[in-house]
């Protein structure tokens, strides 16, 4: 029983057990819908025949009559065990905290006093008498101008 031709939106998925005539260079494994018009609906390659997940790029568009030739099929994402789950959340804040470490040492100077004025809005009413409301100005100031330099839009 293969999917429906009406039965489909973005973000479901479906899988294909064999290559079909439909479309000769798709592999065996899931797809995520990623597009759906009147007529034909775009497929993206997210899990290899086991249904590992995997970062291909595939993609092609398919007749929506074609669609029989597809199974219904979990998202592969949600069959990760919890460790695999934590070593890549893990992996990924690794690779953010990398990039924003590195986009602020490409600008020394405005990181050092951004990190600065943070640290005054922090700490600064041990310090200095001052209005509370001038302190919440630096904490947000100083985080916002660290996130943009982190983020590369300054």
């Amino acid at each position: 029983m293969g999917v429906t031709p009406d039965g489909v939106a973005v973000s479901d998925h479906v899988s294909l057990s064999e290559p079909a005539a439909i479309e000769p260079d798709a592999a065996p494994g899931v797809y995520r819908v990623v597009g759906t018009g009147s007529e034909t609906v775009t497929l993206l390659r997210v899990a290899d025949a086991d249904a590992r997940r995997e970062h291909t790029g595939e993609v092609f568009t398919v007749d929506r009559d074609d669609l029989t030739a597809f199974e219904p099929a979990d998202d592969p994402d949600d069959n990760r065990p919890v460790g695999q789950r934590l070593r890549d959340g893990l992996d990924t804040l690794g690779w953010q905290l990398r990039t924003f470490v590195g986009s602020l040492a490409d600008s020394p100077r405005r990181s050092t006093l951004a990190g600065a004025v943070l640290l005054v809005g922090l700490v600064g009413e041990q310090f200095v008498s001052a209005p509370e409301g001038v302190f919440s100005v630096a904490v947000f100031a100083g985080s916002l101008s660290l996130a943009a330099l982190g983020s590369n839009l300054l």
